[in-house]
């Protein structure tokens, strides 16, 4: 009974130190922005690590890190997705005549970080809008100093579930 009951603990312990598969296939990343501007510090952290490319761009993205998940992140995504088309569509369309140019804009929805995540960041496949990591950190308060250790905690979190894919 002992010899089950070891192996199952064993078996559920290798479980979860497995990598996450899930963030294999993300190779670049937009961060969303954040209350305090963390959403700097996370991007600084994540960068150093060279894991993943963080983006400016949300259309160039594999995913999405944010703090919120719901309307106002599907909002988001959906002006986003309406951009990214009409991109597409002015790239595709014949080259415009020499001295003119295309400019193409969307509306974003206005949104404030002022309320703040609860401490809670999620990964977000940008196309399919699958959840795809999370984890809880939130920030003993909201000077530089604090920030920027959540981020690095943050970032070595996704350093251990990222595998080891690259260095």
């Amino acid at each position: 009974m002992f010899r089950i009951a070891a192996f199952g603990l064993c078996a559920i312990t290798l479980a979860f130190a497995q990598p996450n598969a899930n963030l294999n296939q993300v190779q670049s990343v937009y961060i969303m922005p954040m209350s305090g501007g963390y959403h700097q510090h996370l991007a600084n952290r994540l960068i150093r690590l060279g894991l993943f490319q963080v983006v400016a761009d949300p259309n160039r993205a594999d995913a999405i890190l944010t703090d919120r998940l719901g309307e106002g992140l599907e909002a988001r995504l959906d002006v986003y997705d309406v951009a990214s088309q009409k991109r597409e569509a002015a790239e595709n369309k014949d080259e415009p005549a020499k001295g003119s140019s295309t400019v193409v804009t969307a509306d974003r929805p206005v949104t404030t970080s002022l309320s703040g995540g609860k401490g809670t960041l999620f990964l977000v496949d940008r196309k399919s809008r699958r959840l795809l990591w999370s984890t809880f950190e939130r920030p003993k308060d909201s000077t530089p100093k604090q920030l920027d250790r959540s981020a690095g905690r943050v970032a070595a979190r996704v350093k251990e579930e990222w595998g080891g894919k690259k260095s």
